[in-house]
């Protein structure tokens, strides 16, 4: 035993110690003791054992840029392995440049180039500035402070609960270019300033970037992930992220290189360029919709996604969205492309997707006693399917091709469809679009507005409907949900089918047909042409212009070479023909002859769209331009023509040189007039001359 050391005036300064020496210093009692029996010793006489205890041992590397601080150190030189070690209730403190990092015990190996944590719980910061600046000026580790500094700018967190293990350059272990892998286990959970990951376990990979500095290059998180920022949340079994080093900002380009005592958050040295997920994969985006798929794969630099899998499904609380392989999100374009086919359904009893975790894929919900029919709009295609949401200033535009058909049921009484070769869904904020519905200029409901369409969202409504390729609008309505009846008819049809939901109209560019069909349950209306039951066609050559009034009636006028057909349900005689430059039908529903609706058909759920109504009876006609109108009975030709149903009254007029002519079944001439009034009911069928003209019989 030596005693306390008592430098004596101008001593000697102590030596450095020579490579593979170890030189200890103390300034208390020095006591030498025989390794005690069962001891194992050093593996050779030039191995050294050592063991520090203190509270806490400070540890300073200045070659390597390390500073730590724990209770019990031991160090064997045949390995150069070093063990930190925590008293009960502490953690060990490492830290370098870069990283604070506390954990009950830790170790390295400097030979081999290994390190971690065994088993245990810890945490890790990525530091702005360097704790270490102020002990490695003066070579002092008693500077080494054991508290985290209060001001450290926690960019970057991470902690674990089973460990961590860190593969180095042998010979250094700082993060000053010699790090080369970190590996994290157990409910492993890391924050960030734009984001967060939580997985089982989470690796890291570095590589040397231009300056000989560690930069991360890879990382792969494991077990249950979830990767979370303001815009989405990702679920998955795996995350695959690869990192590239981070460009200069213009303004630091020409800076001055940070000094190793100034070293920046390790993330800063890197940005994500691609990133791959697989297996269970959810995505939750900030608006609620929830994707799922086999496989996830993105490029940041370009802000593309791709999701792939056997039935991919996109789900929001009122909609259902499956059978897609693949789907690609451009986040600069603003767009989304799904090839192939699928199936939408809008739903009258929402589901939840929006919990803050993974979720089964969901189903149709069951029916319930105030929701009976929980499916309202259906919308299938064949061949691709595309999202614009740049169109509107953001409200949206959504194509769909290849067969497409759109069927709204509402109630088992109606359904409504619409269909083409292509269709496009074109979207209106709620803030600026006109939300009333045609109805007596009623606005739609908050919920209506929500549902308005299959693919309508918080915020915007489904405002045009555009099929192209035979192209086809069609709504029939039943008087009970049985169906046992024929059902009531509008259809329109054409090359290019538009529909207005937020006005409730409908047009038609260039030719197309419109037909409506009244069976005897939904008429009670007398007889004649275009009245009561029957089938009425129209057919033209320009377009078609459908408009919902206040009073719940539909204005149709059709153009360009007109041609009218009606075939009532008494007899194959019951037929009459129009033709005109121009018509304009007026119908309505004939809710009177409707047959009291069963208890289970109505339902508090809104609107699905395509909102027409059942209106087939046809209660005015009008016709401009060579009108030519037959019965079997008669044919008159015009130049205009009012007709009203309800009345069976035709008034038709003649222009200036071209009076009004009828020609009477049987009759060798034709009457002529200014103007005449056909009493157009079968068991009338009279004609009131104005101004006469020529001769004939009656």
């Amino acid at each position: 035993t030596l005693p306390d050391a008592q430098p004596s005036q101008g001593s000697r300064p102590i030596p450095d110690p020579e490579p593979g020496e170890i030189l200890v210093t103390c300034d208390g009692p020095l006591t030498m003791v025989p390794l005690p029996d069962g001891e194992r010793p050093p593996p050779s006489r030039g191995d050294t054992r050592l063991e520090l205890r203190g509270t806490p041992v400070r540890l300073l590397d200045t070659s390597d840029r390390i500073g730590a601080l724990c209770n019990r150190l031991e160090y064997r030189s045949e390995t150069e392995r070093v063990d930190l070690f925590a008293q009960p209730g502490k953690q060990v403190t490492v830290m370098t440049d870069d990283v604070w990092m506390r954990a009950d015990n830790l170790w390295a190996e400097m030979d081999t180039g290994i390190a971690g944590s065994s088993d245990t719980a810890g945490s890790a910061v990525m530091l702005a500035s360097s704790p270490l600046t102020a002990a490695l000026q003066n070579e002092q580790a008693a500077q080494l402070d054991p508290e985290a500094p209060g001001s450290l700018e926690q960019d970057l967190t991470i902690q674990w609960s089973k460990g961590v293990s860190v593969r180095f350059e042998p010979g250094g272990a700082s993060g000053s270019g010699q790090m080369k892998f970190v590996q994290f286990n157990g409910d492993v959970k890391v924050r960030t300033a734009d984001g967060d990951i939580d997985a089982q376990s989470l690796e890291m990979q570095f590589v040397p970037d231009q300056t000989g500095k560690a930069r991360p290059e890879r990382m792969v998180a494991k077990g249950n992930v979830r990767a979370h920022n303001v815009d989405q949340t990702l679920w998955a079994d795996t995350l695959v992220a690869t990192l590239d080093e981070a460009e200069p900002l213009a303004d630091e380009a020409d800076a001055e290189p940070a000094s190793d005592t100034n070293s920046q958050d390790l993330m800063a040295d890197a940005r994500v360029r691609d990133f791959d997920a697989k297996g269970d994969v959810q995505v939750l985006l900030a608006d609620g919709a929830r994707a799922f798929a086999d496989t996830l794969q993105g490029d940041a630099q370009q802000e593309q996604v791709v999701l792939k899998g056997d039935n991919i499904v996109v789900a929001r609380a009122d909609l259902l969205i499956e059978h897609g392989t693949q789907v690609t999100i451009e986040r600069k374009t603003g767009t989304a492309q799904w090839p192939g086919g699928g199936l939408a359904r809008l739903l009258a009893r929402p589901i939840q997707v929006t919990q803050d975790q993974r979720i089964q894929r969901p189903t149709v919900p069951a029916k319930t006693a105030n929701i009976p029919r929980v499916v309202t709009m259906r919308a299938t295609w064949n061949d691709a399917m595309s999202f614009d949401s740049n169109f509107a200033d953001g409200a949206g535009a959504l194509d769909l091709a290849g067969k497409v058909s759109i069927v709204a049921q509402q109630q088992p009484t109606e359904r409504a469809s619409l269909g083409g070769n292509t269709l496009r869904m074109e979207f209106a904020s709620i803030a600026h679009s006109d939300t009333s519905n045609g109805k007596a200029n009623a606005p739609k409901t908050p919920a209506a507005q929500s549902a308005a369409g299959a693919f309508s969202g918080e915020g915007r409504v489904l405002s045009k409907l555009i099929a192209t390729g035979t192209a086809r609008l069609e709504r029939r309505t039943w008087p009970t949900k049985k169906r046992a009846q024929t059902p009531e008819i509008i259809y329109i049809g054409g090359e290019r089918v538009i529909w207005d939901d937020i006005n409730t109209s409908a047009s038609v560019e260039g030719k197309g047909d419109f037909v409506t069909r009244q069976p005897t349950w939904a008429a009670k209306e007398g007889e004649g042409p275009f009245r009561g039951p029957g089938i009425a066609r129209f057919t033209w050559d320009n377009r078609l212009d459908m408009v919902r009034e206040p009073d719940d009636r539909f204005h149709i006028v059709m153009q360009g070479m007109v041609e009218g057909l009606w075939k009532g349900a008494q007899g194959s005689d019951d037929i009459a023909t129009l033709s005109a430059d121009a018509v304009t039908a007026v119908t309505r529903r004939d809710t009177d002859a409707l047959a009291e609706p069963e208890p289970d058909s109505l339902s508090t759920t809104p609107s699905s769209g395509l909102d027409f109504d059942g209106d087939a009876s046809i209660e005015r006609v009008t016709a401009i331009g060579r009108v030519f109108l037959a019965t079997p009975m008669r044919r008159a030709d015009a130049d205009s023509l009012d007709y009203n149903t309800r009345t069976g009254i035709a008034r038709l007029e003649g222009r200036p040189g071209h009076p009004v002519a009828i020609v009477n079944e049987g009759a060798p001439l034709p009457v002529r007039a200014t103007a005449m009034v056909w009493n157009m009911d079968p068991a009338i069928d009279t004609i009131t001359l104005q101004s006469p003209r020529g001769s004939g019989s009656r």
